[in-house]
Parts: C-alpha cells; structure tokens; sequence
C-alpha cells in the first residue's frame, strides 16, 4: 500500500528526484518528522571556551563541522539529512563562516534542509528581512524555498 504523501513532500521529492548538484531545501516553517539542530545553542555553548583564541574562525568551523556531522540523520523519504534552525550565529563576522561553502558541503552527499526566518529574492536569502537583514547569495547553489 502506498502512502499519500502532503503537498510539501512531493515538492521535496520531485526536486530531489531532478538530481539537483546540491540539496537545500529552505523553509521558514519546520519540516515534520525531522528534529532541526539548534546551531545558535549547540555553538555558543562550544565556542564560548576559545572566543579569545587568535585561532578562533579555524576552530569554530572545525566545531561546527562536528555538530553537523554528528546531526545527519537517515529519513525514510529523504536519505540522508540535516535539518538546522537558528543561524544567526553563522552571520557572525569575527567567526568568518563562508555559508555557503559550508551549505554546499553539507548539500551534496545529504540534504539539508534549513529552517530560516527571512526573506527570498532572486536567489538570495535575506536574514530576517531584506530591508535590515544580512544577505546570502545562494544562486550558485541548487535550493528549493518552500
């Protein structure tokens, strides 16, 4: 018997069935059934020990790489996935994240799906709203807004 899959799945699954070079499926609601990793917590809580540290932009995405790698998850529908919520922290100058290397990495072999307040334009993210956020150009990676 097959199951009937919501409005939102199929869009995910044909996107995903198209064989996009990158995975991003970008939302500003949560996906059901896939627990989102907090990255603003699960950082701050690591990086706060070495915020002096000269080394600190290195140390942070050696961190970061970590909590993603160990938040990948197997979906029934999606393979493999990482769903991140709050990622303010990432915009963060002294960290010196390039987003979407670090998106293009974790997209490629996973999806990863990014819960995000914000607003989309003509391929770029605008972190929280465009008038007064920070934006992410995301048109040299393959995404999906939802």
């Amino acid at each position: 018997m097959r199951w009937m899959l919501s409005n939102k799945q199929e869009q995910i699954s044909r996107y995903f069935r198209s064989n996009p070079r990158n995975k991003i499926v970008i939302s500003t609601t949560l996906f059901e059934g896939i627990t989102p990793l907090d990255v603003g917590k699960c950082l701050s809580e690591v990086i706060y020990s070495f915020v002096e540290d000269k080394q600190l932009s290195m140390k942070t995405l050696s961190t970061l790489e970590e909590i993603f790698d160990s938040a990948i998850v197997n979906h029934q529908l999606y393979g493999k996935v990482l769903m991140i919520t709050n990622i303010g922290i990432l915009f963060e100058p002294i960290l010196k994240i390039d987003i979407p290397k670090l998106f293009e990495r974790y997209s490629n072999d996973n999806a990863l799906f990014l819960h995000c307040d914000g607003e989309y334009e003509n391929g770029k993210l605008y972190f929280l709203t465009k008038k007064k956020g920070i934006e992410l150009n995301l048109k040299n990676l393959s995404h999906l807004i939802i």
